[in-house]
């Protein structure tokens, strides 16, 4: 059994670009961790459990937690940069967002919206949480996890803003 996580693009040209982008300067969780293995796959558009027409994203199956914050992270700045925004009625507004198993879709939120539900999944510009207890719930007091996979973010960023 596995899983699957997505973010819907706006269209077809920005999700082949995107996908172009993530094979050159993408790294799997073995080459910045220094892990022998790794659970998830790399971006790609053909998902286990989301079959919409243009979505980027991960399949994996159980992840230790530093992996799966890792993909989510990646997930969520391919949103930031590619995404289709979604109405999410509870909120009030329109979000970026990304997809679990093809169903649940997940608003990606900058500021607090006063529901405490969301406001845990606060990101920067980078897609990087903001919130101390994000970490402590999927990375423990791992420094080191934190500060590598924020760094791969930015490096994501720098790149894509090199290549504009």
């Amino acid at each position: 059994m596995g899983y699957s996580i997505a973010a819907p693009i706006k269209n077809e040209d920005l999700k082949k670009k995107m996908l172009q982008f993530l094979k050159r300067y993408y790294k799997p969780w073995s080459k910045i961790s220094e892990n022998s293995s790794n659970r998830a796959s790399c971006p790609i558009d053909e998902l286990y459990y989301d079959h919409g027409k243009y979505r980027i994203g991960f399949n994996y199956g159980l992840l230790p937690d530093p992996e799966r914050f890792y993909i989510y992270s990646v997930l969520t700045w391919i949103a930031i940069k590619v995404g289709k925004k979604k109405y999410f009625k509870k909120l009030g507004k329109s979000f970026l967002y990304y997809v679990y198993d093809g169903y649940k879709a997940t608003p990606i939120i900058f500021e607090p919206t006063g529901y405490e539900e969301w406001d845990e999944s606060i990101v920067d510009e980078y897609g990087f949480p903001k919130k101390a207890e994000m970490f402590s719930l999927q990375l423990g007091n791992h420094e080191k996890w934190k500060e590598m996979i924020r760094k791969e973010l930015i490096n994501l960023e720098e790149a894509w803003n090199m290549n504009l």
